[in-house]
């Protein structure tokens, strides 16, 4: 930047482009710190359901697409939707998925924690009604009791191990899609908070054909496991993407999810809807301690999703015991991902601890009416104190 007109006029070579936009104001890329670009890259192939208004919009969609694809392959959706958005407001079941096709098993995910699946992926999948529910999922039923094809959380990979990852190139070309739909809108860099070892490798492909157009900061993700051995082999994997020289892909760190999203987030009072649940806790604190502090002693940050205030209490107490036991970590090397109902007691903790907070008023925008359906309206109001945390001097 210069006060000088002519002041850069030394940087301009045969290949800079000049525009002269006298009173523009030019701002600097924005840097997304909690987004899904793997999902969005996956979704750039997959039936758009995101466009329909009602179910039987939802299903035609998924209609047509069964059409032109060969009987016994997957057919999978976009994750950008909202039920709120369809006018009955709620999730197709698998009964109505069924209606759409009965050829083909097919996969509807919303967002990084609810799948629907049709009668189909059911049975490929061997869930009966005697399928023992995981610890920190839940298999979803109807009102008469039976399987509405409804996963949550750690029930999702009981039905998503079995979907065949695209091609290599179909996915480049999804994050060549995708970039580009986040560089248009001034979004330079992206923290991607959920990538597998393969996704990575995928992403490492993508820099090398030059299909990224925004630097990628990634995550890889420890979500469904649950105890550090497992984590540790995850460990060994990265061990050879530790070369952060690049500026356009690094990885961040490890990404561990604490609690459910808006329909199992761990509160400290009981949902709305439901005086019986308080959201569900996918790790044990003793176990994620064990996890944490495995990640941290061979150099990685952490960042782990903590969506309702119960579960900001736990998180802030596990990482208060990693912190004592591993004495001169790097500030920011834990991260609070969403920090949900954070009262100024826990943002107070927070700060003191040095624990930096991810929040996304977004996710407000998208989902705040389904949420009062589950909390009520007086908590989706405080749910993600950004004036708070930044008056308490938090890394917001």
């Amino acid at each position: 930047m210069s006060t000088d007109s002519h002041g850069l006029d030394h940087l301009v070579g045969a290949d800079t482009q000049i525009h002269d936009l006298p009173g523009a104001t030019v701002l600097p890329a924005f840097d997304d710190t909690h987004t899904h670009l793997i999902f969005a890259a996956l979704g750039a192939h997959d039936v758009p359901v995101h466009r329909a208004r009602n179910i039987p919009e939802f299903l035609d969609l998924i209609r047509q697409r069964a059409a032109v694809t060969p009987e016994g392959e997957w057919i999978r959706t976009t994750t950008n939707w909202q039920e709120l958005n369809l006018a009955e407001c709620r999730m197709p079941t698998a009964a109505e998925l069924d209606q759409a096709t009965d050829r083909h098993p097919l996969l509807v995910k919303r967002g990084g924690h609810n799948d629907v699946v049709n009668t189909y992926a059911l049975r490929l999948a061997g869930i009966t009604e005697d399928t023992a529910v995981p610890p920190g999922g839940t298999i979803g039923r109807g009102a008469d009791g039976r399987l509405d094809g409804r996963l949550i959380d750690n029930a999702l990979h009981l039905v998503e191990h079995l979907v065949p990852a695209p091609d290599r190139a179909e996915r480049i070309d999804g994050l060549r899609l995708a970039t580009c739909g986040y560089a248009a809108t001034g979004i330079g860099t992206v923290r991607d908070c959920a990538v597998t070892p393969e996704d990575y490798a995928v992403l490492l492909a993508a820099r090398e054909a030059g299909a990224l157009s925004t630097r990628v900061r990634a995550l890889i993700s420890a979500l469904g496991l649950t105890s550090a051995a497992q984590v540790e082999d995850l460990l060994d994997v990265m061990e050879e993407w530790r070369d952060d020289s690049d500026p356009w892909l690094s990885v961040w760190g490890v990404k561990f999810g604490l609690d459910g999203g808006l329909e199992a987030g761990a509160t400290e009072e009981p949902y709305a809807c439901d005086h019986a649940f308080s959201g569900m806790l996918i790790w044990e604190p003793d176990a994620l301690v064990e996890a944490v502090e495995a990640v941290v002693r061979r150099g990685w940050r952490v960042g782990t999703h903590a969506y309702g205030d119960r579960a900001v209490r736990t998180l802030l107490d596990v990482y208060e015991r990693v912190l004592e036991g591993n004495p001169g970590l790097p500030a920011g090397t834990l991260v609070m991902e969403h920090g949900g109902l954070a009262g100024p007691e826990q943002q107070a903790r927070a700060v003191a601890l040095g624990i930096p907070v991810t929040i996304q008023q977004p996710l407000l925008h998208d989902t705040a009416e389904v949420e009062e359906g589950f909390w009520g309206p007086e908590r989706v109001a405080r749910l993600f104190p950004a004036r708070g945390w930044i008056d308490l001097g938090a890394e917001v």
